[in-house]
């Protein structure tokens, strides 16, 4: 196999493994909006929200930065990917952040916590989807 092949294969693997931690992310949250959330969900939802963020920079670069698979896997597309997705991340924070800011203006009841809980995992969940749907448009 060569160091093409290789690094094709581990780009729509990021990609389907960015998507999963996504929708694991999104689903967390969900579980610690209850009432009766448990340390073990929290912990669980910080974990995977922190393994997200760091799937998001490039660590195959900074790791292995002589490696043909590394080089192959950070080309200047996955560059201008990995930007345009944390733009869209910052984004989706942001709208996120008018949403909860108009619903508590309008009577709803939230707690701080909840509150940097939908704000945090909205980021980095767009980010994820944007930069995991970039990167299997460009491996057609």
């Amino acid at each position: 196999m060569t160091a093409i092949e290789l690094a094709e294969r581990k780009s729509r693997w990021r990609a389907f493994g960015l998507l999963v931690l996504g929708a694991l992310s999104v689903a967390l949250m969900a579980f610690n909006l209850g009432p009766g959330t448990s340390d073990f969900t929290r912990g669980m939802w910080l974990g995977a929200l922190a393994g997200s963020a760091v799937n998001l920079l490039p660590v195959k670069r900074w790791l292995r930065p002589n490696s043909a698979v590394a080089q192959l896997l950070e080309d200047e597309s996955v560059r201008e990917n990995r930007r345009l997705s944390c733009n869209l991340g910052f984004w989706g924070s942001t709208v996120t952040a008018i949403v909860i800011a108009a619903a508590l203006g309008s009577g709803v009841t939230l707690k701080a916590l909840e509150v940097a809980e939908i704000i945090a995992t909205a980021g980095i969940a767009s980010a994820m989807v944007a930069f995991a749907l970039l990167e299997l448009r460009a491996a057609r």
